[in-house]
């Protein structure tokens, strides 16, 4: 089986091993804080899908209005809530989204 440490690795069937790759740059300063809030983010966006599905579950009844404006209030409030349940931790989705993503890169670093 041919090598491919070279640049001619171009036969048939030859097969590329992850030291022949070439080395991924490091990640830029601030990119750690960057990273770990997209995590939060993408926890809190995960939490508003999950009330709004549970909220659907719910009836309507007079007592809490069916108007728009009502919709639109409480659309706001759950987007709020969802996004300081993921600050103060939520339900580790972030950290483990963080860990994963961060080992990612330490591993092709």
């Amino acid at each position: 089986m041919p090598s491919c440490r070279s640049s001619k690795c171009t036969e048939k069937g030859a097969r590329m091993r992850v030291q022949d790759l070439p080395p991924v740059p490091s990640p830029p300063a601030g990119h750690d804080a960057k990273l770990k809030a997209a995590c939060q983010e993408m926890e809190a966006v995960y939490l508003n899908i999950l009330l709004q599905r549970m909220r659907a579950t719910v009836p309507k009844t007079d007592l809490t209005g069916n108007s728009s404006r009502t919709e639109t209030m409480q659309g706001l409030l759950d987007a709020e809530l969802t996004k300081n349940m993921a600050s103060a931790g939520g339900i580790g989705l972030a950290d483990m989204l963080y860990r994963q993503l961060s080992a990612t890169q330490i591993v092709s670093g």
